[in-house]
């Protein structure tokens, strides 16, 4: 019977463990840019409440439209819950909620669903980060994006023109307009 060296034997072993960890180039995950302008609509109030020196709101319900910054042509839609802690002695807030997102370039049928949060200052501006989950086409894709509110000297005349056309002309209570700015993450192989 024939011998096998164990220099051969372990470059043998060496190969197999490293083609067992080398992952194919399919594989890789990837990070796609995020990047939009989104419009709130307010569609109801919610249950609010005041205990204390906080302001409390509780499931709020709004409609949103994002826009492309470059183009201002919709880039999808989304439903949030909103939520709200407000201290009335300092003018500071937190803020929290649900999402479920159609963003288009990625696609027209799956959607985003997911959790934001975020706090309030006393001038009106919000600062806030969130995080979704991708379903049906969009399983295995992951949000993560950064939510800063647009002051009014911040608005770009497009988005000045498009809030006088409908839908917003019929939206009782515009309740924001916010840049959300982040990544679509996808692991490998979608």
């Amino acid at each position: 019977m024939k011998r096998i060296g164990v220099l051969p034997l372990a470059g043998i072993f060496l190969l197999a463990g490293i083609l067992m960890l080398a992952t194919p180039a399919s594989a890789k995950s990837s990070k796609t840019p995020l990047d939009f302008y989104e419009i709130a609509c307010a569609l109801d109030a919610g249950i609010a409440w005041t205990a204390g020196q906080t302001f409390h709101v509780r499931g709020q319900r709004t409609h949103n439209i994002s826009y492309d910054p470059v183009t201002f042509e919709v880039s999808g839609e989304s439903s949030n819950v909103f939520n709200l802690n407000w201290n009335l002695n300092t003018g500071q807030g937190t803020s929290f909620g649900t999402f479920s997102q159609i963003y288009l370039p990625e696609s027209d049928t799956g959607t985003f669903d997911g959790t934001w949060n975020g706090k309030s200052s006393p001038d009106g501006g919000f600062l806030g980060r969130g995080v979704g989950h991708g379903t049906a086409d969009l399983t295995g894709k992951k949000t993560k994006s950064k939510i800063r509110s647009v002051d009014f000297s911040e608005i770009p005349p497009e988005l000045w023109f498009i809030l006088g056309q409908p839908p917003w002309t019929e939206c009782d209570w515009i309740f924001g307009i916010n840049r959300v700015t982040g990544f679509i993450h996808s692991r490998g192989n979608n």
